[in-house]
């Protein structure tokens, strides 16, 4: 039984080979993670641009799909004003028809959905 002899020179050059793989490695995986890291930076500069944009449109538009609490007061302040009127002269109050539910526009749903 013969034992394997060890090369000193193919050891060496295994050595070096690796040294070198490893160096290019590290610079192709650090130069990857710069790309990733640029480009979750600007991913996530536009989500939060985009974020505060739709936030101001939703700001404005989401009172218009809820009723408008003006509205029910002028109807009530008119209603009174009609009672008044009416036991003033003497006369009957008719109760006027309730308004129908509220319901947003079509447009109102259609940039709030």
């Amino acid at each position: 039984m013969k034992l394997a002899r060890t090369d000193p020179n193919g050891e060496a050059a295994a050595a070096k080979l690796w040294s070198v793989y490893i160096s290019e490695a590290e610079r192709y995986d650090k130069s990857l993670l710069e790309s990733w890291t640029n480009d979750m930076e600007g991913i996530l500069i536009f989500a939060g641009l985009f974020s505060a944009t739709l936030t101001a449109f939703i700001v404005e538009s989401y009172p218009t799909l809820v009723p408008d609490p003006a509205d029910a007061t002028v109807q009530l302040l008119a209603q009174i004003s009609q009672q008044l009127a009416a036991a003033a002269n003497g006369s009957t109050f008719h109760m006027p028809a309730p308004e129908p539910p509220f319901n947003p526009s079509a447009a109102s749903l259609a940039c709030n959905t």
